[in-house]
């Protein structure tokens, strides 16, 4: 999963992808705490990933006490999202789309589609785009 940050990454590798983006678009950018387990299906984790997914990433970031107790961690947990927005910014502008359509397509604003441009420009990572800006 290179294109997610640490955490995500190794929660993409144990639940799913799409467990790592669910949880990156609900607590993204804040501290959250993961269990040793999960009891019930109210909680907050299950509702976000599922049961099997929740399951997976309570038993990666389990831990153990010095009185052999499981017990939980807290994580902040990574915007990742954010990354794969930029990527396919970059990707659909390498593709002559305009900004309207890139905003139009992704749900986003155009303002957003120029910033993720002039970041990419900024670190050399475009390329070439077949346009100037709109």
């Amino acid at each position: 999963m290179d294109d997610l940050p640490g955490i995500l990454a190794d929660i993409a590798d144990v639940a799913g992808i799409d467990a790592a983006l669910k949880l990156a678009a609900a607590c993204g950018g804040t501290r959250k705490h993961i269990p040793a387990r999960v009891k019930t299906d109210a909680h907050w984790l299950v509702q976000c990933v599922g049961r099997p997914a929740a399951e997976r990433i309570c038993t990666l970031f389990r831990m153990g006490s010095a009185r052999d107790r499981e017990i939980g961690v807290y994580l902040l947990i990574p915007r990742g999202a954010t990354i794969l927005l930029h990527r396919k910014i970059v990707a659909l502008s390498r593709d002559g789309l305009s900004a309207r359509r890139i905003a139009g397509l992704l749900g986003i604003t155009e303002r957003t589609v120029y910033r993720h441009r002039q970041k990419a420009r900024r670190l050399g990572t475009c390329g070439t785009f077949p346009f100037e800006e709109e």
